[in-house]
């Protein structure tokens, strides 16, 4: 059955449809919805529209049936693809030999037609392998398991292994025949015809295919590339591309030699009398990039109009002369390409005029043996020669690319004049740097508009519609093994629910949004009974208490590993060998779950750990701040206990009841004051230590007590009668 929609018959006959592209016909002038605008492009699919009083036809409703069938398949094929969807697993037979069982299920081929299976359906492999033969011949054989005896038990099979592949098959019957009504015409219909269409599946034995080039992005990607042969000579190009423009703009604006160029000269010249004497092929490569070096130095040196006077500049011309004849005659080094070995000898007959004071190199040769990019016409053809093969590639690639997306590429490529110059012609040069520039850049242009136009998806061909459902392997007409992995697979939303562990994420969302005793907090006040609260004060502020207790909530991540741990896929290190099988099924928990389990697991403790850190900065913020009171109070304290030690030093005490401490002698009578006019300042000086020694006033804290020993300590200025 074809899955285009019905062609529309020309004319106004009854069984037409009136529209022949100009919107006119059927003898009703141009009415309803006219012709197709200009700027709609007209599609594959023609829906049929009825009106009152219109005669129907089959024609007509046929072309609603396959309109809608046309519709379906067209989603199938480019929404979901050709596979397996569900089911279809190809089993062994439970008595052996060489049948198999073919279970329930569907698919869909690439045609986006379904594929559907209600009912398990059993094969016979030998006589499909009859079959396969006879299409593949020609002509029938017989059947291929006559004469063959069975095996003896315990000895040694050494039968080949013949391996098929087992597709499924899209297909069609008419069915339900019904004589058409008579119509009274004498050469009219009397053939019954069919009403219903029977849809299918049937399936076929197929030798195992060659393996399809992979068409996946990463394969589309690479092809996108340049292979060698192009990368090279377009690395080649952006290595002198940018050194011959520079060379020809170093004609009006002259580089300068300062005293890092100086340093870097005698660097050079210390590097190069380091390599004296070797002759292995490192040595020979190290002393060629130091004669470079080198070179390049001297080079500048004598274009530079504003330089500094090198005095060992002669010295540095003869050392460098003598390390370029000495690798004139040594062999190339392994690595060098062809424009390398070129660049590489005009490099050392360059240095050696560059040695001689006598010989004035052109200033463009030095201008690019300054940028140690050295030149002669051995290289300008060679760059050329570069730049003509990758012009060549890029206008192939670009006239063989349907899907470009740059529209001026091509334009400019064509555009491009690529001629071998002179060493000498400064203007040609220019000219050859900048094509060569611009042709590295539509390169990189092209290549990048390849790899872009990688990420749209084509629509996948269709050239063989039957789909793959399993392969099995044939040992004296025995199905000895059968591998269903390697099917294709529809991605749907039931294969991701089957492969990824969505049913965790439910579970936690049904526990948390739909909780079983959702009444259990709510505070309800017996009659006649007065409960004390345990909850002590600040048991309802956030700084004590984790957001899900105030809000009368189960922690979310006490919740998801509850979900997480029944289900087999509890918290594990990952060095772990293997998982606990899930309590539920009873079967190991996929690789995927248990990822999915650490993670979710980590985060719970992330989660936990924050909420703690910043309950415990919340209790630290709170105990700093009853601290700073504290010290508040003590400082007022403190301020009292002076005032008050103050307050008992002014007034006079008598004399201390305890014994004179062993340090102090007894006042002798002839030591005794020689006058008693002035009594005063001996009560003074006999109260200190009274004061110091008499205890604390019953009503003073302990902070007043230290305020007095301290003090008391200090000295107390003898008072006179004056004063």
């Amino acid at each position: 059955m074809s899955t285009n929609t019905a062609v529309a018959k020309p004319g106004c006959g009854c069984g037409g449809n009136g529209s022949s592209g100009t919107g006119a016909g059927c003898g009703c002038g141009a009415c309803g919805s006219g012709a197709v605008p200009a700027n709609v492009a007209a599609t594959a699919f023609v829906r049929p529209k009825f009106f009152a009083g219109q005669l129907l036809t089959e024609d007509d409703l046929s072309a609603l049936t396959d309109y809608t069938i046309a519709k379906d398949r067209l989603h199938n094929r480019h929404l979901f693809g050709a596979g397996v969807v569900c089911g279809l697993r190809v089993s062994c037979d439970p008595c052996g030999g060489g049948a198999i069982t073919v279970n329930p299920g569907y698919a869909l081929d690439c045609c986006g037609n379904d594929l559907v299976l209600p009912c398990a359906a059993t094969l016979d492999v030998n006589t499909m392998i009859r079959d396969l033969r006879a299409a593949q011949l020609g002509k029938d054989c017989g059947d291929p398991c006559a004469g063959q005896g069975t095996a003896v038990s315990g000895s040694q099979d050494t039968s080949p292994i013949r391996r098929y592949c087992l597709y499924a098959r899209y297909g069609e019957q008419e069915t339900d025949l019904v004589a058409p009504y008579a119509t009274g015409e004498p050469c009219g219909q009397v053939t019954c015809e069919p009403t219903r269409i029977r849809e299918g599946v049937s399936f076929v034995l197929k030798c195992p295919a060659a393996a399809s080039p992979p068409d996946d992005l990463r394969t589309t990607i690479k092809a996108c590339m340049p292979g060698p042969d192009i990368l090279g000579p377009q690395a080649r190009l952006k290595a002198y591309s940018e050194p011959m423009t520079a060379a020809a703009a170093a004609a009006e604006h002259p580089p300068a030699f300062g005293p890092a160029d100086a340093e870097q000269l005698t660097d050079a010249r210390s590097g190069l009398a380091e390599l004296q004497g070797g002759a292995g092929e490192e040595q020979v490569r190290s002393a060629t990039e130091h004669v470079r070096r080198l070179a390049a130095l001297i080079a500048r040196y004598d274009l530079a109009r504003e330089r500094i006077e090198y005095k060992d500049i002669a010295d540095a011309r003869g050392e460098l002369g003598q390390a370029a004849k000495a690798l004139v005659g040594a062999p190339a080094a392994a690595g060098y390409g062809p424009l390398d070995q070129l660049a590489v000898k005009a490099l050392l007959e360059q240095a050696t005029q560059l040695a001689d004071p006598a010989v004035t190199l052109p200033h463009v040769l030095l201008a690019m043996l300054a940028q140690g990019r050295p030149l002669d016409d051995s290289v300008l053809a060679a760059v050329n020669t570069d730049a003509a093969v990758v012009l060549e590639w890029l206008l192939d690639r670009l006239d063989n690319d349907p899907a470009l997306a740059d529209c001026e590429l091509r334009v400019q490529a064509q555009a491009l004049s690529l001629t071998s110059p002179a060493k000498g012609d400064i203007r040609q040069l220019r000219s050859l740097g900048r094509d060569a520039s611009d042709l590295a850049e539509l390169v990189a242009r092209a290549v990048r508009d390849c790899i872009c136009a990688a990420f749209d998806p084509p629509c996948a061909p269709c050239e063989d519609t039957d789909v793959l459902l399993a392969c099995l392997e044939v040992r004296d007409c025995t199905v000895v093994r059968i591998c269903n992995a390697e099917r294709e697979y529809v991605i749907s939303g039931p294969a991701l629910r089957c492969w990824l562990p969505t049913g965790l994420l439910r579970q936690w969302l049904e526990l948390f949004c739909c909780p079983p005793d959702r009444g259990r907090d709510v505070a309800r006040a017996e009659p006649g009974r007065l409960a004390f609260s345990e909850a002590g004060f600040g048991a309802g502020e956030p700084v004590t208490t984790k957001p899900w207790d105030l809000l009368g909530l189960q922690d979310p991540a006490h919740m998801l590993r509850e979900v997480m741990e029944p289900s087999g896929a509890a918290r594990a290190a990952p060095a772990a060998p293997s998982v606990p099988p899930s309590a539920a099924g009873g079967a190991d928990a996929d690789a995927t779950a248990q990822q999915v389990a650490e993670l979710a697991g980590r985060v719970a403790d992330l989660t936990e750990q924050l909420l703690q850190s910043q309950a415990r900065l919340d209790k630290a913020e709170a105990t700093l701040g009853e601290t700073q009171a504290g010290l508040r109070e003590t400082r007022d304290e403190l301020g009292k206990a002076q005032a008050s030690l103050s307050a008992v030093g002014s007034q006079p005490q008598a004399a201390p009841a305890s014994p004179i401490p062993a340090s102090s002698s007894p006042a002798s009578p002839s030591k005794a004051s020689p006058s008693k006019a002035r009594p005063r300042p001996r009560r003074a000086a006999a109260s200190r230590p009274a004061a110091a020694e008499a205890p604390a006033p019953a009503d003073a804290g302990d902070a007043e007590g230290d305020a007095g020993e301290a003090a008391t300590g200090s000295e107390v200025p003898e008072t006179s009668d004056d004063t």
